[in-house]
């Protein structure tokens, strides 16, 4: 046992190092005393701008599918405080030194560690932009999903939320009230099935005008219990669930077993962005003029995570838990704060 013990501690302090260099990144004050291993650690961190990745555009039919029932099924194990922090921190450590390496977190386990502190209540009106689904990386075609914490640069994949046909339609909709036939986009996905070119919605591709009716029936009724409740987390609201169930047939069986709360990402500035999942929700909160929305960060850019390390002088997973619980503090208007820019 002591062995075990000493083992850790030689482990622990082999990482602290490179945990404060690297958080420190190119602007460390010359007189700042760092020994070998820091200045290491340091060279390594301030290499980032060969090595950077630049996410690219993904045509619709290049999408891949993905499976997230394994990570599902191992999150009580790998998400738990005995696994997940160690695995953590070595992986932010391992994409901010090279952000190519491949250095997943399942977004799944790092939901089960950080608990509470990745749900946030936001003004959905502060919440202008949004992160592609699928993204083109050298590796391939990469679903943004994948890892709860990235290193690549954004920019060509960080979209205006209102350039999402689903984001158009529900504000149409709304402005439209119960008559949705009356709406430009009920006439415009009518005129689709008709020349041929259905598209897909929630899933079910909408190939006749009774899909369509049924898809806007849907779509109707959300907008008539968010008016009533707003958005009620996901876990708490079996109005929710039974609103599933009378439109079964227009969400596919796939799409409603993985449904959670709205997705937000948090950027290499400490901003909040839309980020999988919740696109009719958010959109359906910003024509309502609702107050505020239950969100779920499901990513973190590295670098932003750096800063609450060098701000803290914590390991990653404190750093991250720190700042988030800062995020919930300021409540709704959390999404313009940039919590923790430094």
């Amino acid at each position: 046992m002591t062995s075990v013990r000493k083992a850790s501690r030689v482990e622990g302090s082999c990482e602290r190092p490179v945990l404060r260099a690297q958080a420190l990144g190119s602007r460390v004050p010359s007189d700042v005393r760092m020994n070998f291993h820091e200045r290491h650690a340091l060279t390594l961190a301030g290499a980032d701008s060969d090595t950077t990745i630049r996410y690219g555009a993904v045509l619709p039919q290049e999408r891949v599918k993905t499976n997230r029932l394994p990570a599902l099924l191992t999150a009580p194990v790998c998400g738990s405080r005995f696994l997940f922090p160690r695995r953590f921190n070595r992986a932010v450590d391992a994409l901010l030194a090279d952000p190519r390496s491949a250095q997943d977190v399942a977004p799944e386990h790092a939901v089960w560690y950080f608990g509470p502190a990745v749900h946030l209540e936001v003004d959905p009106a502060h919440l202008t932009l949004r992160l592609a689904d699928y993204v083109r990386s050298p590796d391939g075609i990469r679903w943004a999903g994948a890892s709860f914490i990235d290193a690549a640069d954004w920019s060509d994949v960080i979209l205006p939320l209102t350039s999402a046909p689903v984001h158009r339609e529900m504000a149409d909709l709304v402005a439209a009230g119960s008559e949705f036939r009356d709406s430009h986009s009920y006439q415009r996905l009518v005129r689709g099935v008709r020349a041929g070119r259905p598209i897909k919605r929630n899933g079910v591709q909408l190939k006749s005008v009774d899909d369509v009716e049924a898809y806007f029936r849907y779509c109707r009724d959300l907008i008539k219990s968010m008016r009533k409740r707003g958005v009620v987390r996901h876990r708490e609201y079996g109005g929710f669930h039974r609103l599933r169930i009378k439109h079964r047939n227009t969400r596919s069986p796939a799409l409603d077993a993985a449904e959670r709360d709205i997705g937000v990402a948090i950027t290499e500035d400490g901003k909040l962005i839309r980020h999988l999942g919740g696109k009719h929700r958010t959109a359906v909160a910003q024509a309502l003029g609702l107050p505020a929305i239950p969100v779920e960060v499901r990513l973190v850019h590295v670098r932003w995570i750096a800063r609450q390390m060098a701000r803290t002088g914590q390991p990653a997973d404190r750093a991250l838990r720190e700042a988030l619980r800062g995020l919930m503090t300021a409540g709704p208007e959390a999404s313009r704060l940039e919590p923790g820019r430094v």
